[in-house]
């Protein structure tokens, strides 16, 4: 019986282990969504680049996604987008910055600029 149970939840770690870890709306830990891919390739040949970041929140009880930037020359508007790459407007206007919850770093380029952005979470 004692075999049996070991057995059991070892077969259950292993399965629980394999799954693929999730971050923000079912996206792959690792991963970026096609619409934001589009995002970032449109951001990569400005200056405001390696300043440029993206966390993740929630907002109205749905998960949402911030382009940020911590860009010293920028008049810096912040849009906010659903899982799917829909804009729901941005910080201060359409969206109030208050309401943002749980946010967390999503992405950020190789040589991100801003200090407030956890170089070590890159990897």
């Amino acid at each position: 019986m004692r075999k049996s149970i070991a057995l059991l939840v070892f077969v259950s770690l292993f399965i629980f282990s394999c799954q693929e870890e999730t971050t923000v709306c079912n996206i792959p830990e690792g991963s970026i969504p096609g619409w934001m891919s589009e995002i970032i390739t449109e951001l990569e040949p400005t200056a405001a680049y390696s300043y440029s970041y993206i966390v993740s929140g929630r907002y109205e009880g749905q998960e949402v996604f911030i382009l940020k930037n911590c860009c010293p020359f920028c008049g810096s508007v912040y849009p906010v987008y659903t899982c799917d790459g829909a804009s729901l407007g941005t910080l201060g206007n359409e969206v109030n910055a208050n309401d943002i919850e749980d946010e967390k770093f999503f992405w950020a380029p190789e040589a991100v600029q801003c200090s407030n952005v956890d170089n070590a979470s890159l990897d």
